[in-house]
């Protein structure tokens, strides 16, 4: 099985961990990952340290500061929605060479991975451990 992982931050504070513990847990049962993260950083050398195949490619998240006035973080949410509608080709040309079988988004901070996984006609896990106000 391929699995596409989708990870909102590149150092490696508790998300980007626990991604990394669920796929050595994943990869001797057989499961294929690549992970798309926003930037390059410790995830991404920790990554290629394991020899875990990563692509980087930039897309919004909907999370706004809690201070932020409420229709700032309703329009922040929307730039996010639409902004996010239109993954870049080259990156939907990578993942569809790779052909997963899964999308993980390993954040509930963005809908990128809810787009990737619409676009290319596959099912899609939302791995929420966040609690945004």
């Amino acid at each position: 099985m391929r699995v596409l992982f989708i990870q909102h931050e590149s150092k490696l504070w508790g998300t980007a961990r626990s991604l990394l513990g669920l796929i050595d847990q994943l990869k001797p049962n057989g499961v294929q990952p690549l992970v798309v993260t926003r930037d390059d950083g410790p995830l991404a050398e920790e990554l290629s340290a394991r020899g875990i195949p990563y692509r980087v490619c930039q897309w919004r998240t909907w999370v706004a500061d809690e201070n932020t006035a409420i229709w700032r973080r309703r329009l922040h949410g929307y730039r996010c929605l639409v902004a996010n509608r239109r993954p870049s080709r080259m990156l939907l040309a990578e993942i569809s060479k790779f052909r997963p079988d899964l999308v993980h988004s390993n954040t509930i901070k963005t809908n990128f991975g809810q787009e990737i996984a619409r676009r290319i006609g596959k099912p899609h896990l939302w791995h929420c451990r966040e609690f945004v106000g």
